[in-house]
């Protein structure tokens, strides 16, 4: 008797589960009112075939929702500040030719790739020699040396200079204003110095040993200042020069004849660096 009673409810699970299986949805899934899939990322590819569900608004995407690669360097557009790289081109995470010395210029066109940091360099990614002496600029610690100048393995050159000497003759007498004539002699020091702009100079002032020491220690002093004033006039940077009046201490000659004590009555240029 129990068995015809189970008879009936067999038939009305089976058609209960029938009529459950017969949609055409997934079983399981969330959908909306009207009965289709959602498109949580709104980018027109339903969910249930959304490979990418998180991509930004606005964002053209695929047939599976994900973002496009047009320029096929492995960088998907929405992430990609270099769209059109050209094809093999190795990039880096935001889809740009890499740089991997940091010189500005791209690996692809780089020919020097391992140029040390902050190296001033040329299209092709090159440092630059400037002053074209043979010393990569980055090497030179005399980047201005005059064309064709023999240089050393820093830059700098190996040509001995040698500077004018300006006797008492070129300015009055205890004074210190330098007559016409001195123009000749000092023109041929702005020459110089302004072929070589790194080089340094002091301007050394003496006397003979007439008269007291302190005013002689002025006197040259004076004299210097004036040499470094017309320099300074005719573009020399005063940072160029130093000053120095040494007085009557280092004689070059007698004072004890007129001919030895105009020897000594002189200004010097030494150079310092």
């Amino acid at each position: 008797m129990s068995k015809l009673r189970l008879i009936p409810l067999l038939v009305v699970a089976t058609l209960f589960l029938s009529a459950c299986t017969s949609t055409s949805q997934h079983i399981g899934m969330w959908v909306e009112e009207e009965g289709v899939a959602p498109d949580t990322d709104e980018d027109g590819v339903r969910d249930p075939d959304d490979h990418c569900l998180s991509t930004p608004s606005g964002l053209v995407v695929d047939a599976v929702g994900c973002s496009y690669d047009h320029d096929q360097d492995g960088v998907l557009n929405d992430i990609d500040q270099c769209p059109a790289t050209p094809p093999g081109l190795i990039v880096d995470m935001v889809g740009c030719s890499a740089d991997d010395d940091g010189d500005g210029v791209v690996n692809q066109d780089d020919r020097c790739p391992n140029t040390p940091p902050n190296t001033t360099v040329d299209v092709k990614g090159c440092s630059l020699d400037s002053d074209g002496d043979g010393v990569l600029d980055y090497k030179d610690r005399c980047p201005n040396t005059p064309p064709n100048a023999e240089v050393d393995c820093d830059g700098c050159s190996e040509v001995v200079l040698e500077l004018p000497t300006l006797d008492g003759l070129y300015f009055d007498r205890n004074k210190a204003t330098l007559k016409p004539e001195a123009v000749s002699v000092l023109s041929s020091v702005v020459d110089t110095m302004q072929r070589y702009p790194d080089l340094q100079v002091r301007v050394v002032g003496h006397t003979d040993s007439r008269g007291k020491d302190a005013y002689n220690q002025d006197l040259s002093w004076r004299r210097a200042r004036s040499v470094a004033a017309f320099l300074v006039s005719k573009g020399i940077e005063e940072r160029r020069l130093e000053v120095e009046g040494r007085g009557e201490r280092e004689p070059i000659a007698v004072n004890t004849t007129s001919e030895g004590r105009a020897k000594n009555r002189r200004v010097e240029f030494i150079v310092i660096n």
